[in-house]
């Protein structure tokens, strides 16, 4: 019996499901650059529940896809990652840092590739890991 992965195929659907990806992903990419600008473009005051910020870092991990990221750092405890500074973020912001033993890292997903279902569709209630009793579902705003 031969591999399955090794046929051609396989590897066809394998090419394919890749570029399709790629193209939601390009999709989404230029969604997002939309509403960036959409909201760049109007004046501050003309909505008042917008928020636009900018990146002040990115992140880098070895966790490629959402699937396989870790919830808890403790489930992965030899897994590093990177902060990497924005070139328009001085370097002088780091002054001091390594005084301490621990930072905040205040995130937001930039590569979110739902992003038009996500906004609109979050779940108010959902379930903390380890609540007693299990199961319980609670605000959204009221867990850490």
């Amino acid at each position: 019996s031969s591999d399955v992965t090794s046929s051609p195929e396989y590897q066809a659907l394998l090419k394919r499901a890749a570029s399709e990806r790629k193209g939601r992903i390009n999709t989404e990419v230029k969604f997002r650059k939309y509403i960036k600008d959409q909201a760049s473009s109007s004046s501050p005051t003309s909505s008042p529940d917008s928020l636009i910020m900018s990146p002040i870092a990115y992140i880098r991990t070895p966790f490629i896809k959402k699937t396989g990221c870790p919830r808890q750092p403790q489930t992965c405890p030899s897994s590093l990652g990177q902060i990497i500074l924005t070139k328009s973020t001085s370097r002088e912001c780091l002054t001091q840092l390594s005084s301490y033993s621990h930072i905040w890292v205040i995130f937001t997903f930039d590569n979110n590739t739902d992003v038009r279902t996500s906004s609109l569709n979050y779940k108010a209630k959902i379930t903390p890991p380890r609540i007693r009793p299990p199961g319980t579902k609670v605000g959204c705003l009221s867990t850490r």
